[in-house]
């Protein structure tokens, strides 16, 4: 599985309007290997699209109609980032070390809380780029200390998070947990794709 060996793998959580406690989020998103990630408006400042309690971060838009592929193009814009603060200022090259894992618990620990409006008991993790760039471009060595410490004591410091989304073995979404039948839908749009040339004809 790409995921022991530090991979970052994420999805968008889906477009549709859907409230927090309906369909929840799309696959792949919703499988608990693949970081989900979904979109917090930045001009209603709420969240918006599909989203769930399990999902793992959201990442802020200006868009007044947001996509959730942008966010999650922010998302792994971020974790590349990261990573090469891993690289360059602590000279560790080993992505099982600066991990995936590691990735998303730092986003989360520096992220804003904000309530979810169509389910108030639900809360979720909105990227804080203010607060992400801070701990990682500060002169001490707290990054590249809290990054030994991952590799050792992981289940302590996740343990430090408010709660655990789907990603660390928290709540996931039941929206479409299977795979979609890849070969059903292509077998049906061929069918539908021939009907139409003969009609045309």
């Amino acid at each position: 599985m790409l995921r022991n060996h530090g991979v970052w793998i994420s999805a968008a959580s889906g477009n549709q309007h859907v409230s927090n406690t309906s369909a929840g989020y799309n696959w792949p998103a919703s499988d608990p290997n693949i970081i989900g990630v979904g979109c917090y408006n930045n001009i209603t400042m709420e969240p918006t699209r599909q989203r769930g309690i399990g999902l793992d971060i959201m990442s802020r838009t200006l868009d007044v109609d947001p996509f959730t592929s942008y966010c999650n193009t922010v998302a792994v814009a971020t974790s590349i980032l990261i990573r090469d603060v891993c690289f360059q200022r602590c000279q560790v090259h080993d992505l099982t070390i600066c991990s995936a894992d590691f990735l998303l618990f730092l986003m989360q620990k520096t992220a804003e809380i904000v309530n979810d409006p169509d389910a108030p008991a639900t809360y979720l993790y909105v990227l804080n780029p203010q607060r992400l760039y801070t701990f990682l471009f500060s002169k001490k060595n707290d990054f590249c200390a809290l990054l030994a410490e991952f590799s050792t004591k992981k289940e302590t410091l996740l343990s430090t998070l408010p709660w655990r989304s789907s990603f660390f073995g928290g709540p996931t979404s039941a929206a479409n947990p299977e795979p979609p039948v890849i070969a059903d839908s292509l077998e049906a749009f061929t069918s539908a794709s021939a009907s139409r040339k003969k009609k045309s004809k």
